[in-house]
Protein backbone atom coordinates (compact mmCIF):
# COMPACT_ATOMS: atom_id res chain seq x y z
CA UNK A 1 0.00 0.00 0.00
CA UNK A 2 1.49 3.38 -1.23
CA UNK A 3 1.25 6.80 0.43
CA UNK A 4 -1.34 7.81 -2.08
CA UNK A 5 -3.52 4.67 -0.85
CA UNK A 6 -2.90 5.55 3.14
CA UNK A 7 -4.17 9.34 2.61
CA UNK A 8 -6.89 7.91 -0.05
CA UNK A 9 -8.10 5.87 2.96
CA UNK A 10 -7.69 8.59 5.74
CA UNK A 11 -9.97 10.72 4.07
CA UNK A 12 -12.39 8.43 3.77
CA UNK A 13 -12.57 7.80 7.28
CA UNK A 14 -13.01 11.45 8.34
CA UNK A 15 -15.67 12.06 5.61
CA UNK A 16 -18.62 11.50 8.24
CA UNK A 17 -16.88 14.06 10.97
CA UNK A 18 -16.01 16.37 7.94
CA UNK A 19 -19.52 16.38 7.01
CA UNK A 20 -20.73 16.66 10.71
CA UNK A 21 -18.49 19.71 11.75
CA UNK A 22 -19.50 21.64 8.47
CA UNK A 23 -22.26 22.76 10.22
CA UNK A 24 -20.73 24.15 13.26
CA UNK A 25 -18.05 25.37 11.20
CA UNK A 26 -20.24 27.75 9.24
CA UNK A 27 -21.78 28.90 12.34
CA UNK A 28 -18.56 29.62 13.74
CA UNK A 29 -17.86 31.81 10.94
CA UNK A 30 -21.19 33.53 11.03
CA UNK A 31 -20.65 34.41 15.12
CA UNK A 32 -16.27 35.26 14.39
CA UNK A 33 -17.66 38.03 11.49
CA UNK A 34 -18.24 40.63 13.63
CA UNK A 35 -15.03 39.64 15.80
CA UNK A 36 -12.62 39.81 12.70
CA UNK A 37 -14.03 43.32 11.38
CA UNK A 38 -13.69 44.76 15.31
CA UNK A 39 -9.73 42.88 15.42
CA UNK A 40 -9.09 44.71 11.83
CA UNK A 41 -10.02 48.02 12.76
CA UNK A 42 -8.26 47.96 16.05
CA UNK A 43 -5.25 46.60 14.23
CA UNK A 44 -5.17 49.35 11.40
CA UNK A 45 -3.19 51.78 13.53
CA UNK A 46 -0.17 49.43 14.38
CA UNK A 47 -0.09 47.97 10.84
CA UNK A 48 0.44 51.25 9.60
CA UNK A 49 3.23 51.98 12.37
CA UNK A 50 5.04 48.63 11.27
CA UNK A 51 4.73 50.11 7.74
CA UNK A 52 6.68 53.12 8.30
CA UNK A 53 9.01 51.73 10.66
CA UNK A 54 9.85 48.96 8.02
CA UNK A 55 9.82 50.80 5.19
CA UNK A 56 13.23 51.74 4.91
CA UNK A 57 14.58 48.46 5.76
CA UNK A 58 12.62 46.90 2.89
CA UNK A 59 13.87 49.78 0.55
CA UNK A 60 17.75 49.13 1.90
CA UNK A 61 17.23 44.91 1.13
CA UNK A 62 15.78 46.07 -2.29
CA UNK A 63 18.83 47.71 -2.97
CA UNK A 64 21.34 44.91 -1.89
CA UNK A 65 19.57 42.47 -3.55
CA UNK A 66 19.32 43.65 -6.88
CA UNK A 67 22.75 43.30 -7.22
CA UNK A 68 23.24 39.56 -5.68
CA UNK A 69 20.49 38.85 -8.32
CA UNK A 70 22.57 39.46 -10.73
CA UNK A 71 25.50 37.57 -9.24
CA UNK A 72 23.52 34.46 -8.53
CA UNK A 73 22.37 34.53 -12.15
CA UNK A 74 26.13 34.46 -13.61
CA UNK A 75 27.00 31.96 -11.09
CA UNK A 76 24.14 29.38 -12.48
CA UNK A 77 24.91 30.76 -15.45
CA UNK A 78 28.25 29.50 -15.81
CA UNK A 79 27.64 26.29 -13.91
CA UNK A 80 25.21 25.45 -16.67
CA UNK A 81 27.69 26.27 -19.19
CA UNK A 82 25.30 28.35 -20.80
CA UNK A 83 22.17 25.97 -21.44
CA UNK A 84 19.59 27.85 -19.83
CA UNK A 85 20.52 31.01 -20.57
CA UNK A 86 17.18 31.94 -22.04
CA UNK A 87 15.73 30.92 -18.95
CA UNK A 88 18.18 32.36 -15.94
CA UNK A 89 17.54 35.92 -17.78
CA UNK A 90 13.54 35.52 -17.88
CA UNK A 91 13.94 34.83 -14.33
CA UNK A 92 16.42 37.58 -13.72
CA UNK A 93 14.60 40.22 -15.31
CA UNK A 94 11.05 39.40 -13.80
CA UNK A 95 13.10 39.50 -10.22
CA UNK A 96 14.76 42.66 -10.94
CA UNK A 97 11.04 44.22 -12.57
CA UNK A 98 9.44 43.30 -9.05
CA UNK A 99 12.40 45.04 -7.02
CA UNK A 100 11.44 48.97 -8.94
CA UNK A 101 8.20 48.16 -8.24
CA UNK A 102 7.36 50.54 -5.25
CA UNK A 103 5.98 48.62 -2.36
CA UNK A 104 2.16 48.22 -2.83
CA UNK A 105 0.66 49.92 0.34
CA UNK A 106 -2.48 48.43 2.16
CA UNK A 107 -5.22 50.38 3.41
CA UNK A 108 -6.07 50.38 6.72
CA UNK A 109 -9.45 50.06 6.13
CA UNK A 110 -8.99 46.75 3.62
CA UNK A 111 -11.39 44.06 5.01
CA UNK A 112 -10.09 40.93 6.52
CA UNK A 113 -9.59 38.12 4.68
CA UNK A 114 -12.91 35.63 4.90
CA UNK A 115 -12.04 32.30 6.50
CA UNK A 116 -13.98 29.33 4.47
CA UNK A 117 -14.33 25.68 5.60
CA UNK A 118 -11.73 23.17 4.93
CA UNK A 119 -12.50 21.35 1.53
CA UNK A 120 -14.42 17.66 1.56
CA UNK A 121 -13.70 15.38 -0.87
CA UNK A 122 -17.49 14.02 -1.51
CA UNK A 123 -18.00 13.57 -4.80
CA UNK A 124 -21.80 14.37 -3.79
CA UNK A 125 -23.36 17.13 -2.44
CA UNK A 126 -24.29 16.74 1.31
CA UNK A 127 -27.21 18.71 3.20
CA UNK A 128 -25.56 19.47 6.32
CA UNK A 129 -27.89 18.75 9.70
CA UNK A 130 -29.37 21.88 11.38
CA UNK A 131 -27.17 23.21 14.14
CA UNK A 132 -28.78 23.19 17.65
CA UNK A 133 -28.45 25.85 19.29
CA UNK A 134 -26.30 26.41 22.20
CA UNK A 135 -28.58 26.88 25.36
CA UNK A 136 -28.68 29.71 27.32
CA UNK A 137 -29.60 31.22 30.77
CA UNK A 138 -33.07 32.64 30.80
CA UNK A 139 -36.11 33.21 32.44
CA UNK A 140 -36.72 29.07 33.62
CA UNK A 141 -33.57 30.35 35.52
CA UNK A 142 -36.10 32.00 37.62
CA UNK A 143 -38.49 29.52 38.14
CA UNK A 144 -39.31 27.29 40.93
CA UNK A 145 -37.25 24.21 40.83
CA UNK A 146 -38.77 20.65 39.91
CA UNK A 147 -38.85 19.28 43.77
CA UNK A 148 -41.09 22.08 44.85
CA UNK A 149 -38.23 24.42 46.32
CA UNK A 150 -37.47 27.93 45.20
CA UNK A 151 -33.87 28.64 45.15
CA UNK A 152 -32.13 29.99 47.80
CA UNK A 153 -30.49 33.70 47.05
Amino acid sequence: MGWQDTVTSVIDKLKPYLEKAKPYVDQAQEKAGPYLDKASEKAAPYVEKAKEKAGPYAEQAKEKAGPLVEKAAKKVDEATKGKYSDQIGTVTGKVGEALKKPAAAPTATAAPPTTTAPPTTTAEPTTPATPTPTPTAGPEADAPASNGTTPSA
